[in-house]
């Protein structure tokens, strides 16, 4: 049986396989990250696009954005708490909720 190569991530697989999938490199499925749905809208401002099957697009993701986004959540949220007559401990307990749940 012969064998090919994948000039896009090096894998060797049977000629026959029409349907090949790449494991690595820049043609690999990328799978979404297990997260709660608040990262999930903060990732759609950022530029990221999400298919079925869980796979994410970063093409036009900005990361800086996201990062901004990620800061500015938190201290609104800090904010929020502050204004409430509430300490730091309740900020961070707040901050984990919001994007660990």
């Amino acid at each position: 049986m012969n064998q090919i190569t994948c000039p896009h991530c090096a894998d060797t697989y049977p000629d026959f396989d029409v349907a090949h999938v790449c494991s690595r490199g820049p043609y690999a499925p990328k799978l979404k990250p297990k997260t709660n749905e608040r990262i999930d809208e903060l990732m759609i401002q950022a530029g990221a696009r999400f298919e079925m099957m869980n796979w994410v697009h970063y093409d036009d993701f900005e990361y800086k954005k996201f990062a901004e986004l990620i800061i500015l959540e938190c201290l609104t949220i800090c904010e929020e708490l502050g204004d409430k007559g509430m300490d730091g401990h309740y900020c961070a307990d707040a901050i984990s909720k919001t994007f660990w749940s």
